[in-house]
């Protein structure tokens, strides 16, 4: 229970409440899967393909970086949007990979249906992933927002699960295992698909040109960099050359996946990400205030200025390591640190 441990005693209940809710729910998933499974798929016969292999690794790999930040992240909103995120990468990976080593056509249809409960709801847990990194969670959380992207992925499900709109049921075999026409659909969730994701870039980058912390600047950095390669390799071959071009090519947006997850694990050692501090956690209500705040390290360098704080002294921009004596002067800058009582090599906030 530990990644439940409360606060204070006071909060035990909830402590014990959440941890059996989490138990029932994961023993009752775990089983339906299985009769699920074991229903649709058990006269099936499998073999070994080596283009298979990718997307496998692909899911071992984000699986791994799972584990990892599931132990890092403690109570980060931001990070369990993005394990629920990586969680969908993980099931959409493992369903690839066994349509691609089935040998029965029904095998196949099972795997290529159901992996649609991982990519329909894949672009919504990354936006809401970057809504809350770049804090602008008040946003996030808009019912209307929440209630549009939730009906267009249970849609998504339903097509792919009922009709024929989202892929078609003439399937053929591949080199890489069974394979079926995209359909319209396919084009409706790429759009969606784009959108959010670019939305998502351009929150990371403004947050990118504003944030004075180079750390912070550094994860936004791979993050971008992450949402690239899938999000063009991808694009490219399971959307654009087989349903605009008409050529058939090996479907590689899961597999990228792979690169994304490694990029990622390096973010998470080398730049601390989803660390939990102070600053992080009351960052959304310093960026909301109406008063100019600044941050400033030992030195009065400036680390940080919320929106405020950049309109007043938008004259002195750009902000990053400049002196608080360079925007109060030298008489107002002596006064200020004569009331601030700093000491050297603290963090003060003004």
């Amino acid at each position: 229970m530990k990644f439940f441990k409360a606060k204070d005693e006071r909060d035990k209940l909830s402590e014990s409440v959440s941890f059996i809710a989490l138990t029932i729910s994961l023993v009752c998933a775990i089983t339906v899967w299985a009769v699920l499974i074991s229903t649709y798929t058990k006269d099936a016969s499998y073999t070994f393909r080596p283009m298979a292999l990718l997307p496998l690794i692909s899911g071992i790999l984000n699986t791994i970086l799972l584990i990892f930040l599931t132990r890092r992240i403690q109570r980060s909103e931001t990070g369990a949007w993005f394990l629920l995120h990586i969680s969908t990468l993980i099931f959409w990976s493992f369903c690839e990979f066994m349509q691609r080593i089935s040998l029965d056509l029904d095998a196949a249809v099972f795997w290529r249906s159901v992996a649609v409960f991982g990519w329909a709801s894949m672009p919504m847990f990354y936006f809401f992933f970057a809504m809350t990194y770049v804090e602008k969670v008040f946003y996030m959380r808009k019912v209307l927002l929440q209630l549009g992207m939730l009906s267009l992925v249970v849609g998504l499900i339903f097509a792919q699960l009922k009709t024929e709109l989202v892929s078609s049921n003439n399937y053929r075999i591949e080199p890489w295992g069974w394979e079926s026409q995209n359909n319209w659909f396919i084009d409706v969730f790429t759009l969606w698909f784009f959108t959010l994701f670019l939305l998502s870039a351009i929150m990371l980058i403004q947050d990118h040109r504003r944030t004075l912390n180079k750390n912070k600047r550094n994860q936004i950095k791979l993050i971008l960099f992450c949402l690239a390669i899938p999000l063009i390799g991808g694009t490219i071959t399971d959307v654009i050359m087989p349903n605009t071009l008409g050529i058939t090519v090996w479907p590689m947006a899961a597999t990228l996946t792979a690169s994304a997850g490694i990029i990622l694990g390096v973010a998470v050692y080398k730049y601390g990400l989803f660390n939990l501090n102070p600053a992080s956690i009351s960052a959304e209500i310093i960026e909301t205030m109406p008063q100019p705040v600044i941050g400033t390290d030992g030195k009065f360098e400036i680390q940080f200025m919320n929106e405020e704080a950049t309109k007043v002294f938008g004259q002195y921009a750009p902000f990053k390591n400049k002196s608080l004596r360079e925007l109060f002067g030298n008489e107002n800058f002596n006064n200020v640190t004569k009331i601030m009582f700093a000491k050297k090599n603290q963090e003060t906030v003004v």
